[in-house]
């Protein structure tokens, strides 16, 4: 997917299905800053040696605090956690994955997760996962689960923005012993009220390993931050 010539992210589809499978594949959510929005189909160097096949691209424009599917930002007041617990083949998904999106192909992993619930991992150089809510104006303490393994990147960078302003970045390393997963704390942030806090984790350029992914909290308990 680009917005001009800029790559916005690669997405692997399997095309061998059943016949009655066919119909409209939800690819994931791009912001294009570019006038020209372009999809390219191509062969995957891992494909078999089946048919390639197109048909059409449909363009929706979001509306308004909700995603492709409809679902609406997670709405936070003094506290929550937007987790990734979810199954797409359920009309409802639990109501913590507002929020949550996922862009590229990741897959749930046998790792658990916080309240040992399910994690997500992708091996993608471009996937990466994003947390949209809308907060009250005051401060939090931001923290992130870290779903820990040996073969899990040790460089995961954590970009932390309201409005599309950039607020703070940093890196994590994930790369320790299964058994250490658990939450670390991100940092102290004020928000403005209402506006939307986007908190993004991708892949650094050229880090190997397994890009893992779970929750975050928002919390009015500063003391969570000392």
């Amino acid at each position: 997917v680009f917005s001009g010539n800029d790559s916005l992210g690669v997405k692997t589809v399997d095309f061998r299905m059943n016949n009655d499978q066919a119909g409209w594949y939800h690819l994931g959510e791009f912001s294009f800053t570019d006038s020209e929005g372009k999809v390219e189909l191509t062969r995957d160097d891992q494909a078999n040696q089946g048919y390639l096949r197109a048909d059409a691209i449909k363009f929706t424009k979001l509306k308004d605090g909700r995603d492709c599917h409809g679902r609406i930002y997670r709405n936070i007041k003094k506290s929550g956690v937007i987790d990734n617990r979810r199954d797409l083949s359920k009309e409802k998904p639990k109501k913590d994955t507002d929020g949550y999106r996922e862009y590229g192909s990741w897959f749930q992993s046998v790792l658990p997760g916080f309240k040992n619930l399910i994690s997500r991992y992708t091996r993608e150089s471009d996937a990466y996962v994003t947390y949209k809510a809308k907060v009250e104006n005051r401060e939090y303490c931001l923290s992130l689960y870290r779903v820990t393994h040996p073969n899990s990147v040790n460089a995961a960078d954590i970009a932390i923005s309201q409005n599309n302003t950039l607020l703070d970045s940093m890196q994590i390393n994930f790369k320790y012993q299964y058994n250490q997963s658990g939450w670390i704390a991100l940092g102290r942030y004020q928000f403005n009220h209402d506006d939307v806090v986007t908190i993004k984790i991708s892949r650094p350029q050229g880090v190997q390993g397994v890009l893992r992914a779970d929750a975050i909290r928002f919390s009015s308990r500063l003391n969570l931050c000392d």
